[in-house]
């Protein structure tokens, strides 16, 4: 039970998110130049535990769902945030936090860029995109396909780690049954100030395929 109310918290979370950063039609600033010269020792975020997009969501595991095949969306088309997003908030703030009280590259990070940028470009795509907090309200709500997304992001603390950027986008018919995975991901060496070309990369994967298989 526990488990069960500790998602539906982060659900609100991201759902409050998203109506904040629903409307926006654009990317926004991401990372900006380094900070300040003078370094104090990083601390490190933990890297968060993600899971399965769908585990608090679906029956089916997105790695069950056929991958890139194009999906011919009906009139009403929603969107709702995977279980990974809130997760995956919090771990790019608290990294945010610590870059900044050490004065490390990457300070400026924005936890929301990746957010705002999926949504800006499947709203370019389906211009009347509906946000929605759950798969229920969705389905309620009348869409004819729902499409879920799913973010996940390692920014490197040091030089030399890995910075990654994944996004999945989950399309499902009316009837809440699984159509297609577009996944989009990129991985580079670095710093964290690096992390903004890894997003930029995956964000630009998942452009290229909306615009090829989204109709």
């Amino acid at each position: 039970m526990a488990g069960s109310n500790t998602g539906k918290a982060l659900r609100r979370i991201v759902w409050l998110l998203l109506l904040l950063v629903g409307a926006c039609n654009g990317p926004g600033s991401g990372i900006g130049p380094a900070a300040a010269p003078a370094l104090l020792p990083v601390q490190v975020a933990a890297p968060p535990n993600y899971g399965d997009p769908l585990q608090r969501l679906h029956r089916i595991g997105a790695a069950g769902i056929p991958l890139d095949r194009p999906v011919a969306a009906g009139p009403k088309v929603a969107l709702v945030a995977g279980d990974n997003v809130a997760l995956t908030l919090s771990y790019l703030d608290l990294t945010r936090n610590l870059l900044a009280n050490s004065r490390a590259p990457g300070a400026e990070l924005d936890p929301a860029y990746m957010v705002k940028s999926t949504i800006s470009i499947l709203r370019r795509r389906y211009p009347r995109l509906e946000l929605h907090r759950d798969l229920r309200s969705a389905q309620a709500g009348g869409a004819d396909t729902t499409l879920i997304f799913d973010i996940r992001a390692l920014a490197a603390q040091a030089g030399g780690q890995a910075n990654s950027a994944e996004i999945d986008v989950i399309a499902l018919d009316r009837n809440m049954r699984p159509l297609s995975r577009l996944s989009a991901t990129a991985r580079n060496n670095g710093t964290s100030a690096d992390f903004l070309t890894a997003a930029n990369v995956a964000l630009g994967g998942l452009r290229d395929k909306s615009g090829e298989l989204l109709r």
